[in-house]
């Protein structure tokens, strides 16, 4: 979360974040990496759910 690291998901815990925009990004060597900025209202909550895909193996010569 905003280039730290918070540990494995899916998480065991909730993270508390001010308002605002923040960047999400997740990594797993099977998968392809899941980026995107999340925007947290004033006062709010957000809770955001990823679905990470495989990637497609390189093509063959």
């Amino acid at each position: 979360m905003d280039g730290k690291k918070l540990g494995r998901a899916p998480p065991s815990q909730s993270y508390t974040l001010a308002s605002g925009e923040h960047e999400l990004e997740l990594r797993n060597p099977a998968f392809a990496s899941y980026r995107r900025t999340l925007v947290i209202p004033a006062g709010g909550t957000l809770r955001h759910t990823a679905a990470l895909v495989t990637e497609a193996p390189p093509p063959t010569p």
